[in-house]
């Protein structure tokens, strides 16, 4: 299957939230046909899923505790225990990985918003 459930929602135009206690949340309610209802409940598990993932925290440098932004830069890593101390915070060679720290093992999750 290459759609998902929620892009089949969505081209239907409704919109669909977890309500925190297994239930979901569909809105416009007026946009539901009997079909989209019947699709909505055979799919619910997987909708379900697909929004649990599209809400998880990213695992990124964005989100991670040794994120550094000096003078708001785009972003450096201050967990480069491999680097000698005269690379300072601001040294390229600490600046945040191309796939922004997914593949990162010094991942840390940053228990504040930046």
């Amino acid at each position: 299957m290459t759609a998902t459930a929620l892009s089949m929602l969505s081209d239907a135009g409704v919109t669909a939230r977890d309500s925190g206690d297994g239930r979901l949340l569909v809105a416009p309610v007026e946009a539901l046909t009997d079909d989209l209802r019947r699709y909505i409940r055979e799919h619910k598990n997987e909708i379900l899923a697909e929004l649990e993932a599209a809400n998880a925290p990213s695992t990124n440098c964005q989100h991670c505790i040794h994120l550094r932004r000096p003078g708001k830069a785009d972003g450096y890593c201050s967990a480069r225990e491999d680097l000698l101390p005269a690379y300072g915070p601001s040294h390229p060679l600490r600046q945040c990985p191309a796939d922004e720290g997914r593949t990162c093992a010094s991942f840390v999750w940053a228990a504040r918003w930046r």
